[in-house]
C-alpha cells in the first residue's frame, strides 16, 4: 500500500486515519478471526465509497 494507490482513490486525511486504525488493530490481535471479517467488511464498505474508476458504474 502506498500514497499512489490511496490518492488514486481520493482517500484524504480521515480516510489514511481510519486505515492506520485497521492496521493497528489487526497487528494487536492477529488470531481474532472475527475481527479480520469486521475489518474486511469495513475495507470493502470504504473501497466502494471510493471506487479507483467511478466511471464505470
Amino acid at each position: 500500500m502506498g500514497a499512489l494507490e490511496v490518492t488514486a482513490r481520493g482517500f484524504r486525511e480521515p480516510e489514511m486515519k481510519r486505515i492506520a486504525e485497521w492496521i493497528e488493530l489487526i497487528s494487536r490481535d492477529v488470531e481474532n478471526e472475527s475481527l479480520y471479517r469486521t475489518v474486511k467488511d469495513e475495507v470493502r464498505e470504504l473501497c466502494r465509497e471510493f471506487p479507483v474508476y467511478s466511471d464505470l458504474d
